[in-house]
């Protein structure tokens, strides 16, 4: 059995008159990991080089930590304004190395390294507006929610 994803595509070159590429994905490519209890909404994922993989929840503690074997390795990430919390996580990235992982919190206009034991943070320019939140639905066009969409140049 075999899975079709829709990319949106950028630059227009090969995609179709409807701005989309069909791209499709063996079965063996999926993955089934149990949602952790502590998850209420899984709003980003991010895999990561050694093996594990990140999971922004929609509510603290915002961020966990799944290892190889699937099993929560570590949970954290409360609400507030205080050096240790977040204001409002929206989305992860992966960093420089493979196993760096950084969150942006759009409350706080600042991408925030979360993988490593020292935090460290780097604030967006002044004026720089917040990323759109979207996501498409095939048929309905963009639609506000957990996605971060990124503006093509």
């Amino acid at each position: 059995m075999a899975g079709a994803l829709l990319l949106s595509a950028c630059d227009g070159g090969g995609s179709g008159s409807d701005g989309y590429v069909e791209l499709t994905v063996s079965s063996d490519a999926f993955h089934t990991v149990a949602t952790p209890d502590m998850v209420t909404r899984v709003v980003d994922l991010q895999p990561t080089g050694d093996g594990r993989v990140w999971l922004l929840n929609s509510q603290a503690p915002y961020f966990v930590v799944l290892g190889a074997d699937g099993q929560v390795e570590r949970e954290f990430g409360e609400r507030g304004g205080g050096p240790q919390e977040f204001g409002a996580p929206i989305a992860l990235v992966r960093g420089p190395d493979p196993a760096d992982v950084w969150t942006y919190d759009v409350r706080r206009n600042v991408l925030i390294r979360i993988s490593a034991g020292e935090r460290r943070e780097l604030a967006a320019p002044h004026g720089l507006s917040p990323p759109i939140i979207a996501y498409h639905i095939p048929g309905r066009g963009h639609q506000p929610g957990p996605a971060v969409a990124r503006e093509h140049g």
